[in-house]
C-alpha cells in the first residue's frame, strides 16, 4: 500500500519553491546526440538505448529467452535497465521509471518472463510463479533482486557467496515469506561476511580489487560493490584506482546503450571532461542520476554554464517533490537519485536558496536515506540523523534520536565504521556531545 501525502500545506511533502518547481528544460530523448542544456554532446554512443530495446524485441519474437529476459529486466521496476530505452507515454521532459509505470510495467514484466518460460527457461519460469503474487514487495534496487531476476547478476549475493543459483534463490524467497521481505537472505549473507574474509589493514588486496571489477562489470551494480568494500573497512584513497577502473566499465556501458550515463559520472574524477556528456546522455535517456549531475554541473559551472535555476529545475526531476512513501513493505515507485534527495535537503538547510526550511530539509533528507543500513552511499544517512536529532517539531522529528536502521541501531553508530563517511560521523558525535545546538 502506497501513502501519497499531499503536496500542499503537509511539511513531510513540502509544495516546491518556485525554482525546484519548474519543469526542467531536459527532455527523454533517443537521440545520442541531444543534450539537455540545448548544445550537443561530443561523446558518441555506439548502441542507443531505444535500438538495444527494439533488438531484444525483436529477438524476444524470434523465440530467444535470453532476450525475453532482458525485455522483462525493463519492465521489473527496479536497477538501472528499468525503463530503459523504453517508448513511454506523458509529457517530457520525464525519468525513465515514475510511479504511472507500474500496472503497465507489471503486466509487460509478466508478458516477458512468460515468454521467456514458454521458451525453456527454468529460471523464468519460477519467477513468474514468483511475481504473479509480489507486486505489493518492496522495489527498492538491492532488495529485490531475489525476487525479480537471477542472484547470478545480484552484485550483493555475488560478492557474499560467488554463486547463485535456483535453489539458492527459492532458499531466499522461502525465507523471505517468513519475513515478508523476499531480499533479507541475500542480504544478510552480503553484510555478515566471515571477518577473516575481510582485509585486516584497509588496504585493497588484488584478490579484492579482481574481484570486485569482475561482478562490477558482469552486473553494472559497481555502487554496491563499492559500498562492500567501504563496509569491509578499505580506505577512499586506497579505493581511487578501483573506482577509475569502474568508472571506464560503466563509462563503456554507457555507450553500449546502458542506462548508466549517470552513475558512471560517479567514478570518475570530478575535473574528467567527459563528465558533461555523460550527464546529458544521461538526463536524455530520463536517468535520475544523470539529471542529478546535470545540476551539480550548473551549481559548479563545470562544463555547462553556471545557473542556479537550471540547477533546480534538475535537482526537482531528480528527486520529485511528491514521493511516494513507503508503507510496511508495500513498493516505492517510480526511479529518484537519493544524491539529489540529499542536495535539495543541504539547501533548505543552509537556508541559502530556497529559503532555510527545516521540515522540507527533514523530509527530503529521508528521501535521501530511505533505507538506512543499506545505503550504497551512506553520508546522506549520517546527515538524516543530525536532521533527525535537532528537528524542532514532532512533525519533522520522526525518531525519537538518530535515525534507525533495519536492527534499531543508530544509524550513526551503525554505519560510521565505514571509512567513506568517518569525517562526518566525527563532526555528528561532535555535534552531540556540544548538546546539539541549533544551527543560526
Amino acid at each position: 500500500m502506497l501513502i501519497l501525502l499531499a503536496a500542499c500545506g503537509d511539511p513531510r511533502n513540502p509544495a516546491p519553491s518556485p525554482s525546484t518547481g519548474t519543469a526542467p528544460s531536459s527532455t527523454v530523448s533517443a537521440a545520442p546526440s541531444a543534450s539537455v542544456s540545448g548544445g550537443t554532446t561530443t561523446l558518441k554512443r555506439r548502441v542507443d538505448p531505444v535500438a538495444a530495446r527494439q533488438a531484444d524485441e525483436r529477438a524476444c519474437d524470434e523465440g530467444k529467452a535470453e532476450a525475453c529476459r532482458r525485455m522483462a529486466d525493463r519492465h521489473r521496476g527496479y536497477g538501472a535497465i528499468a525503463g530503459c530505452g523504453l517508448a513511454r507515454e506523458g509529457d517530457e521532459p520525464r525519468l525513465k521509471w515514475e510511479p504511472e509505470d507500474t500496472e503497465h510495467d507489471a503486466e509487460r514484466y509478466l508478458h516477458f518472463i512468460r515468454k521467456a518460460c514458454d521458451q525453456g527457461d527454468a529460471e523464468a519460469c519460477f519467477l513468474e510463479r514468483s511475481a504473479q503474487s509480489s507486486w505489493r514487495f518492496s522495489t527498492h534496487a538491492a532488495e529485490s533482486d531475489a525476487l525479480r531476476s537471477s542472484l547470478a547478476e545480484n552484485a550483493l549475493w555475488l560478492w557474499a557467496t560467488g554463486k547463485g543459483t535456483l535453489a539458492e534463490m527459492k532458499e531466499a524467497l522461502a525465507v523471505g515469506a517468513d519475513r515478508k521481505n523476499p531480499h533479507y537472505l541475500a542480504l544478510s549473507r552480503a553484510y555478515a561476511r566471515r571477518d577473516e574474509d575481510k582485509p585486516k589493514d584497509g588496504s585493497l588486496p588484488e584478490a579484492y580489487a579482481t574481484r570486485a571489477l569482475a561482478i562490477c562489470e558482469a552486473t553494472l551494480q559497481c555502487d554496491d560493490v563499492m559500498m562492500m568494500l567501504d563496509k569491509d573497512g578499505l580506505r577512499p584513497e586506497g579505493l581511487a584506482p578501483l573506482r577509475a577502473k569502474m568508472g571506464e566499465i560503466l563509462v563503456d556501458a554507457c555507450l553500449d546503450g546502458a542506462c548508466v550515463c549517470g552513475e558512471a559520472i560517479r567514478f570518475l574524477a570530478p575535473e574528467d571532461p567527459r563528465r558533461p556528456d555523460l550527464a546529458q546522455l544521461g538526463c536524455g535517456d530520463g536517468e535520475a542520476e544523470g539529471c542529478y549531475e546535470v545540476a551539480r554541473l550548473h551549481e559548479e559551472g563545470l562544463g555547462l554554464a553556471k545557473d542556479e535555476a537550471a540547477m533546480h529545475r534538475h535537482l526537482a526531476l531528480a528527486c520529485p517533490p511528491l514521493i511516494p512513501i513507503e508503507a510496511g513493505f508495500g513498493p516505492r515507485r517510480g526511479d529518484y537519485s537519493p544524491r539529489a534527495c540529499d542536495r535539495i535537503a543541504q539547501h533548505y538547510a543552509e537556508g541559502a536558496y530556497p529559503p532555510k526550511r527545516f521540515e522540507e530539509a527533514t523530509y527530503y533528507a529521508r528521501a535521501a536515506c530511505a533505507h538506512p543500513g543499506y545505503e550504497p552511499d551512506h553520508l546522506p544517512c549520517v546527515r538524516r540523523a543530525r536532521f533527525a536529532t535537532s528537528a524542532p517539531n514532532t512533525i519533522a522529528r520522526e525518531e525519537s534520536g538518530p535515525a534507525r536502521g533495519p536492527e534499531g541501531t543508530p544509524v550513526f553508530t551503525l554505519e560510521c565504521t565505514r571509512p567513506s563517511v568517518a569525517a562526518e560521523c566525527k563532526s555528528f558525535e561532535d555535534w552531540m556531545a556540544r548538546g546539539r545546538p541549533q544551527p543560526n
